[in-house]
């Protein structure tokens, strides 16, 4: 289905095969750059959680998005869901609450679009949106869904085979059923119902238009030596995760901005090439607020202030679509 997606800082860690809800797991978090910043954050031993990543090469380098193994016996106090639960109303990326989180200090607002309409803006304090009993259906696909995720691509490895695959094994509709399908990259699929994407909730399909989220961070670093005198610098980067044309199943709206999904035939940044799994990755839905933070350290007597600043904007189109059983 076109270009491959690149969803760089926000794949997940998964070994082929394995399935998700084995382990409890995080993610880094905006501002986070090492394993005793996540621990910290968690209320977890940093020992101990070393010793449960040793995937992690190098704990004092981590990129946002990265996934993070929880020690057992340890479980964060506000721990990320896993495919079999839904996350808490404070949840931030993957479900732990963003309260201490410097981004979420600031009050975001988004520019959401579903259904062919803007959506009301929302604020961080929005409700998550849970598939309750009254959403079998839903709670099908995206059980289906998330016992996929860290398993093989399905079919061709397109983001369409996944979601074509998941509705027919819940016995929903698939795209096919509303509509010729040439698989043709200018198609815009339709999955089910189209819903506001403010409303969207776990089992839902979203359908990607040029899809761009770009991640700028600024740090001003100023250090001071002990004889009293000090020097500046300045750091800029940027991190784009781009979705043109693609197709995923959601399985958390956290209501905060951030969605979680299960999507295939994007780029594993561990290997530079297409993920060789079904990926559940974190997904930001509209512009957040630039948040600043600062932090100092000293290192050999000398005393580094830094001062970061994170901005996220988003570009693009998401449909949101609800299910419809073949019955219906």
């Amino acid at each position: 289905m076109g270009p491959r997606i690149d969803a760089s800082g926000s794949t997940s860690t998964y070994d082929p095969g394995v399935d998700s809800g084995a382990t409890p797991l995080d993610i880094v978090r905006l501002g986070e750059t090492t394993l005793s910043q996540v621990a910290a954050r968690l209320g977890v031993d940093p020992n101990s959680l070393l010793q449960a990543n040793p995937q992690i090469s190098d704990p004092a380098k981590l990129t946002v998005g990265q996934e993070v193994r929880l020690p057992t016996g340890q479980a964060s106090q506000t721990p990320a869901p896993d495919p079999g639960s839904v996350a808490p109303s404070t949840a931030s990326p993957l479900g732990a609450s963003m309260l201490d989180d410097p981004i979420s200090k600031a009050q975001a607002q988004f520019q959401l679009v579903g259904s062919g309409q803007n959506a009301s803006p929302l604020s961080a304090a929005a409700p998550v949106r849970v598939a309750d009993a009254g959403d079998d259906l839903r709670l099908e696909v995206r059980n289906a869904a998330a016992h996929l995720v860290g398993r093989p691509v399905v079919g061709s490895g397109e983001c369409y085979d996944l979601a074509d695959r998941v509705l027919r094994e819940s016995s929903a509709k698939s795209a096919p059923d509303f509509g010729k399908v040439t698989r043709s990259e200018k198609e815009n699929y339709k999955w089910g119902t189209p819903i506001d994407l403010k409303d969207a909730k776990p089992g839902d399909i979203l359908q990607f238009r040029d899809h761009k989220i770009t991640i700028a961070t600024e740090k001003k670093i100023k250090k001071t030596y002990p004889d009293g005198h000090s020097t500046t610098s300045e750091e800029k980067s940027s991190e784009e995760l781009n979705r043109g044309q693609h197709t995923a199943i959601l399985l958390a709206n956290n209501g905060d901005g951030t969605m979680v999904v299960a999507e295939q035939h994007v780029i594993d940044h561990r290997t530079g090439a297409l993920s060789t799994t079904v990926r559940r990755n974190i997904l930001y839905i509209g512009d957040i607020t630039s948040s600043t933070y600062s932090k100092v350290f000293y290192e050999q007597n000398i005393r580094i202030e830094e001062v970061t600043t994170i901005t996220t904007m988003v570009t693009g189109i998401i449909w949101a679509y609800e299910p419809q059983s073949r019955g219906d």
